[in-house]
């Protein structure tokens, strides 16, 4: 998920949590840990987007390019 920071920046964190139940069988609490994983992510979609574009012109490769084009073209249709 992402959060701000206190310089309103957009940071990822990985979240997670654990129910814990009554006797019962009812949830009562939730406890759980936050990681800032910020760095570790936009790694990841530095790399996809390396990944989907041309290493001399930047521009799309033509199957991420029509799949992006497609997509478009349905959200459009969609949206009509």
């Amino acid at each position: 998920m992402r959060l701000r920071d206190k310089k309103a920046d957009y940071l990822w964190y990985k979240l997670s949590a654990k129910t814990l139940y009554d006797e019962e069988g009812k949830p009562s609490t939730v406890i759980g840990t936050m990681e800032n994983v910020d760095e570790w992510k936009r790694m990841e979609l530095r790399m996809v987007d390396e990944n989907m574009r041309d290493p001399l012109t930047k521009l799309y490769k033509r199957f991420h390019a029509r799949a992006l084009i497609e997509e478009f073209l349905e959200l459009q249709d969609a949206s009509e």
